[in-house]
This record gives C-alpha cells, structure tokens and sequence, in this order.
C-alpha cells in the first residue's frame, strides 16, 4: 500500500469502442431496446422475398424500420409502392387488366348487338365496339380487374413500417391509383366517343373503393395467419364468393321466390312515364291472387359484386333513350320487390310500403362488411403472434 505523500498509480485507460464500431442504432436516435417499431404494432415479422409486381421486397427496411405516426401512413406506403412503379412487370399487370376488360367488353357487346341486344347509332363495323353497352361493360369489367387485383396488392403489401392490415390496406390503395388513372383516361376517350362521358366519374369512384375495399380483404386474411398459404387460400376464397359466388347463388335462389300472394283493388293510382306505379290507394279486402317475384329477398347478395355496384352507382348517367338505361334502373327495381309493379299486394297502400334501400349503399356495406369479418380477426391474431415473439 503506498504511503500518504506518494503519488497516486495511473489509472489504466480504455478505448472506447462502443461508437462507431459496433451500430447499437445510436447513431439514427434508437437506444438498446430498438425493436424495429414492430412491437406492439401487431405485425408478427414475417415477409415475402418480394413485394407484388416488383416492388421492394417486404423485408427491404430491416430492422431499421420505424413506425411512423399516423399521419406519415400514406407516405411510408408511398415509399413501399413506389419501387413497383418501376417495375415491368407491374405496368404488364396493368396492361394485362385494362385489354382483359376492353377486349372482353368489346366481345360481349358485338355478340349482343348480332343478337339484338344492344343498339348503337355510330354505324359500320365499329358500332358493337364503342357503343354505350360497350362502355358500361368495360368500367363493369375493370371493376372486378380492381378486385382482384386489390385481393393480390393487398395480401402482399405488409411491410415493417406499418401494422399488417393498414400498409395492406394502404398499399392496395396506392398501387391501384396507378391503375385507375390509365383506365379512367381510356374510359373518358371512350366516353367522348359514345358521348357519355359522365358515366366515367362513377367507373373510376368505384374502382378505387375495390381496391381499398378488397384491398383490406387481402390484408386481412393475410394477417389471420402466420404462413402465407392459409391465408392465401382464405382471401382468394373471399374474392371469389364475392365476384363469382354471389350472383350465381342470387341466380339459383331467385325461381324460388316466385309465390302467389292477395291483392286488393287499386285506386287513385298514379304512374312515372315508363308506367310505374309511384303511388296507390286500396280498397276493400283482397279479391284476387297474383303471381309475383320476390326479388328483394336475393338483391342484396348480387349488390356486393363489383360490376353490379358500378351499374348502380352510374345509374342516371346513361340517356333514357338507351336500353341500357332500363338495365340500370331494374338493379334498383329488383331490391324494392314487386310491390311497385303489383299495387296492393296483402291490401297494402303505397304509403304503407317500406322506404326502399338503395341497392348501391347495400353494396357498400356489404364489401365493408366482408373485410370487417376479415381484418378485425387478422389484427387480433398478428397482435397475439407479435406479443408472443
């Protein structure tokens, strides 16, 4: 032990080799507990080797990821989709998408219009091609293209900066922007043509919900699963009840509404100018038996398919004078039953009825109500996943 008066032994010095050696995630304003933003945000860590169409891998962040606020969601997804936008094989999806419509539209209208379906005033050749009936099955077409895309987008898009659903979701949204530009440009040209260019606004409105819409499907039922093919196999399931399975199912159920109910005599009866009842009194019990179809009960299954909301949203947007029109306005007709066709049915005024529903908010709800069934499960489930890890 040294004595009082002798100087102090040096204290041994140490190199300090913390920083700037080793990266603890210092140097971008992370302490030791960084965790990539992936705890609690209920996404459970597994990617695909690559994003859809090209894009940026899912996992191209690492795990320098951070999750951002919520008002920086739509500029994170904007950076995951933004790689696809350079990809070939992205704008050959696309392409693929737009000449499946127009090409399949093009032949269901030259088809009708050999068969007297469809009437065109243009002329020659080309009548069957740009007529109104080949317009409005185009944008019906590329509303179920977006559905199906939005399923695929939306599956793939989960990525480390945001929550699974949300970037599925957003990243559906994003990539189908860059879809519905070019097709809401080719349908306007189109329109112009036939001259019913107004019928453009409603294409290209309901395109972009399918996207989200379907979008929130894929993501969702992504989510449900830690593997990929479980998932998969639910969200194409989904897709193709609600774009195959709904009509056909409306289709087979339909016959079996026909019944034969009571009615009443009608009086101070008034009609719309294609012959429909608006309003009618009655009169006296039940005197007669009619034969009447039941549409109603089954509308609202076909109402969630992406071509048939299209058809209701543009409804008024195709001049009265086009058969079309009628077509249109029946999708309508078909969800308020035969109660405006057949006046006091049961015995029952006008004024009695029920208010009708319109077919196109029965629409709506129900593919908002498909990818509720889907992502609120898939975030329950990622969030357990994660909390587990």
């Amino acid at each position: 032990m040294p004595a009082a008066n002798d100087p102090l032994p040096e204290e041994p010095l140490f190199e300090d080799i913390g920083r700037g050696v080793i990266d603890d995630g210092a140097s971008r304003g992370f302490g030791s507990g960084f965790d990539g933003g992936l705890r609690g945000s209920g996404f459970d860590g597994r990617f695909e080797s690559s994003g859809p169409d090209g894009g940026a891998p899912d996992d191209d962040a690492g795990a320098g990821a951070r999750r951002p606020a919520a008002f920086g969601a739509v500029r994170e997804a904007w950076r995951d989709a933004r790689p696809a936008f350079a990809s070939v094989r992205f704008w050959f999806t696309v392409l693929c998408g737009l000449l499946f419509a127009i090409g399949g539209s093009m032949a269901v209208a030259a088809w009708g219009a050999s068969d007297g379906w469809f009437a065109s005033d243009s002329g020659g050749w080309l009548a069957p091609a740009v007529g109104v009936a080949g317009l409005f099955l185009a944008a019906a077409l590329l509303a179920v293209v977006a559905a199906v895309l939005g399923v695929r987008w939306g599956f793939h898009s989960a990525h480390p900066y945001l929550a699974p659903v949300l970037g599925g979701v957003l990243g559906a949204g994003v990539r189908g922007l860059a879809f519905a530009l070019p097709a809401g440009l080719l349908l306007l040209g189109y329109g112009l043509v036939v001259g019913t260019p107004a019928a453009v606004v409603p294409a290209v409105g309901v395109m972009v919900f399918e996207f989200f819409a379907f979008g929130a499907i894929g993501a969702g039922a992504r989510a449900c699963f830690a593997g990929t093919l479980p998932g998969g196999v639910l969200a194409w399931l989904l897709a193709a009840a609600m774009c195959v399975g709904n009509v056909v199912a409306m289709a087979m159920l339909l016959p079996g509404t026909l019944v034969d109910e009571p009615a009443s005599v009608a009086v101070n009866v008034k009609r719309d100018s294609i012959g429909r009842y608006t309003y009618y009194e009655c009169i006296g019990e039940p005197v007669r038996s009619e034969t009447v179809l039941h549409s109603e009960r089954v509308a609202w299954l076909g109402a969630m398919h992406p071509s048939v909301l299209f058809g209701t949203v543009a409804v008024g947007s195709v001049p009265v004078e086009e058969d079309l029109a009628w077509v249109l306005d029946g999708m309508q007709w078909a969800s308020e039953g035969p109660a405006w066709d057949v006046p006091c049915l049961n015995g029952a005024s006008s004024e009695e009825l029920p208010t009708p529903m319109p077919l196109a908010l029965i629409g709506w709800a129900g593919q908002l109500g498909v990818a509720a069934v889907v992502t609120v499960p898939g975030l329950l489930l990622a969030r357990r996943r994660a909390h587990r890890g």
